[in-house]
């Protein structure tokens, strides 16, 4: 049934000329979405729709899931889903965010996804 969804809705709203799409996940970690499994579908969404992923739990204070997030630190996952799914947007938790350890991590892949965004931030505070 996946398969059949997606393939209607890919028709439907991501082809040239349409609204477009954005496929959202709440698996975000260090070892997903699985792009053999889970995010199958997300590896093909074309451009410029987008995939959007939100952290499956918090990698600073894990409520569930806490081996899916053991390296206490998002930069591997963020590299793993630009480069699996050109994934631009992300959600993540509170106290990774505020993090004071996380914080270069965090600086880096936000001047990475949006370098003129970044910069104008940065250069206010």
């Amino acid at each position: 049934m996946d398969k059949e969804v997606f393939h209607m809705l890919k028709a439907e709203f991501m082809g040239a000329n349409q609204i477009g799409l954005g496929l959202f996940q709440e698996l975000w970690s260090d070892v997903g979405p699985n792009p053999e499994t889970m995010g199958l579908y997300l590896k093909q969404v074309p451009s410029p729709n987008v995939v959007l992923l939100q952290a499956l739990t918090s990698w600073k204070r894990p409520f569930i899931g806490a081996d899916k997030v053991s390296s206490a630190n998002p930069d591997h996952a963020f590299q793993q889903a630009i480069t699996q799914f050109n994934c631009r947007y992300f959600e993540v938790y509170s106290a990774d965010v505020r993090s004071k350890d996380l914080e270069p991590v965090f600086n880096k892949w936000a001047l990475k996804l949006d370098p003129t965004g970044f910069k104008t931030r940065t250069a206010q505070n």
